[in-house]
């Protein structure tokens, strides 16, 4: 029998990035490098947000659809697979989101909607919706969890708009990354969101809150980079970078001067045991996390720019193609 994977299993999936650029988030640090024209999922230029609070938010689109099966939905008499393009998730709180996904063909979000759902684990509703190709999710409490699903349309407004601050950063992501984007998204009131998701991660990060408000972080933005993807997970753990070969572009810009992050930045180098390194004539700092996660992190101004990938190359690869200040 195939393992059950939830709903709640795709959106932790899908933050998992977020989870693991939050190990490196305790050192993270207006003045920065300028933007180009960066490599992103394709169609995140045209995505929409719901209506209500979001405070963290990812899209995915592969270079092709994902695969997945009815089992990931719910209770199916017989297993069907299924094609996804594209995957939005946009998260008020734990426990309160809304996951928006869009299939290939009309008649697989038909049969995603008319399965019967898992029950939930907690006090909180769920619903879900289908227009066309597209199925809506909606966790939390009743009310909530109908606006959110409600506020999902066409007519929402576009997420570059509504968060100038996560589309601003977007500009600083390579324009030729070592590897396709995968999934890009922010997680915003870091601290303390962040704080949360990565209880459950099994990777240890005292403090991170503390430090996030103490260099004036109260905004994340990510960009995952892979090649061949064709499947989604069936659980989520740190190994899932190296199991699917993603490698993981974080940015923070602070709200201080730059000057003032260089003073905290070295500081906090410091006490997490970062190594200098030289990458192209600029020098980064950089530690093994654990033994499936590596991290470099390179400061121009007051931004902070984190690549975490399996391996050192990959990691160094991946801030190699940042354009120049």
């Amino acid at each position: 029998m195939p393992a059950r994977v939830t709903l709640v299993h795709m959106i932790r999936y899908c933050f998992t990035i977020a989870e693991i650029v939050a190990t490196a988030l305790a050192l993270v640090a207006c003045g920065g490098p300028s933007g180009g024209e960066p490599a992103l999922p394709h169609g995140l230029e045209q995505a929409t947000t719901p209506s209500g609070v979001v405070n963290a938010y990812a899209f995915v689109h592969a270079s092709s659809p994902l695969m997945m099966t009815t089992d990931h939905f719910g209770y199916a008499i017989e297993t069907r697979n299924l094609n996804v393009e594209r995957i939005e998730v946009s998260v008020q709180d734990i426990g309160l989101f809304s996951a928006r996904l869009l299939f290939t063909e009309i008649d697989e979000a038909e049969a995603v909607s008319l399965l019967q759902e898992f029950e939930t684990d907690s006090k909180g509703m769920s619903s879900r919706s289908w227009s066309g190709k597209a199925v809506t999710f909606s966790r939390g409490n009743l009310d909530d969890g109908r606006l959110m699903s409600i506020g999902w349309h066409p007519d929402a407004d576009l997420v570059r708009e509504r968060f100038p601050m996560f589309w601003n950063d977007l500009r600083l992501a390579p324009s030729e990354p070592p590897e396709p984007p995968l999934v890009a998204g922010f997680v915003r009131n870091a601290g303390d969101l962040l704080d949360m998701l990565i209880a459950s991660s099994g990777i240890a990060v005292p403090n991170l809150s503390d430090a996030l408000t103490l260099v004036r972080i109260g905004e994340v933005t990510f960009v995952g980079y892979a090649a061949d993807v064709a499947s989604l997970p069936t659980s989520v753990d740190s190994d899932v970078l190296s199991d699917f070969n993603v490698s993981v572009l974080a940015i923070a810009t602070s709200s201080y001067p730059a000057a003032i992050v260089g003073q905290v930045f070295e500081g906090f180098a410091g006490a997490l045991g970062l190594t200098p390194i030289e990458i192209d004539g600029r020098t980064a700092h950089a530690r093994l996390v654990t033994p499936e996660i590596y991290l470099i992190v390179l400061r121009q101004g007051a931004t902070l720019f984190f690549s975490i990938a399996p391996t050192r190359v990959q990691a160094e690869a991946l801030l190699s193609s940042l354009p120049r200040s």
